[in-house]
């Protein structure tokens, strides 16, 4: 997350754990690792027709499912983002192609 999002849209992340964690029931939160965090945990999902970003808390037993945040971001800066990670990896392809090939 650290590589993609500032200062700014990181706290917005932070606020929205926070928030998911304080609407959790007792039970969840037993079942979840809410007491840690990892930022790198974080996806485009597409509902209803819209993009957006989500968060998930882990579960403690990896076989059951977490429990997915929405993060507050807008989807243009998200675009924005990837098509800057696109054009680099574009640029390391082509200055190391014999790496890659």
């Amino acid at each position: 997350m650290q590589e993609i999002f500032n200062e700014k849209e990181k706290e917005k992340y932070l606020n929205e754990l926070k928030n998911k964690i304080d609407s959790l029931s007792d039970e969840e939160k037993e079942r979840l690792n809410v007491g840690t965090y990892d930022e790198s945990n974080v996806a485009i999902k597409r509902e209803l027709g819209k993009w957006r970003f989500i968060g998930k808390i882990l579960p403690k037993n990896m076989n059951e499912d977490g429990e997915e945040f929405n993060i507050g971001i807008s989807m243009a800066y998200g675009v924005l983002v990837i098509a800057i990670c696109y054009v680099a990896l574009g640029i390391i392809f082509k200055l190391d192609r014999k790496r890659f090939i």
